[in-house]
């Protein structure tokens, strides 16, 4: 049996090795995590929800991630929604 924290954290890095904080995201209820030897982009998650083991492969490329969302659901938040979700920004589509 694995001795693991209750709540992993997925850090990122500076181009100089340095780690960038905060942590980039958090995950609960993990037992195992391993990055894909040879492949620094994906990392192999065992979690338990609800008393059932799941594996996940988690992509860690956010371009790669934006494109399949895009792909896969071509949506953008209506400019009259805009600006309650994004007060700081310039209306701009999701998708380009």
């Amino acid at each position: 049996m694995l001795d693991t924290p209750s709540e992993y954290r997925i850090w990122d890095t500076e181009p100089d090795g340095r780690w960038r904080s905060p942590a980039q995201t958090s995950l609960a209820g993990v037992s195992d995590m391993q990055v894909l030897p040879g492949n620094d982009s994906q990392m192999a998650v065992v979690a338990e929800l609800d008393n059932v083991k799941w594996t996940f492969l988690l992509d860690l490329d956010s371009e790669h991630i934006y494109e399949a969302l895009c792909r896969a659901h071509p949506l953008s938040v209506p400019a009259s929604q805009w600006s309650t979700l994004f007060p700081h920004l310039a209306h701009r589509p999701s998708c380009d």
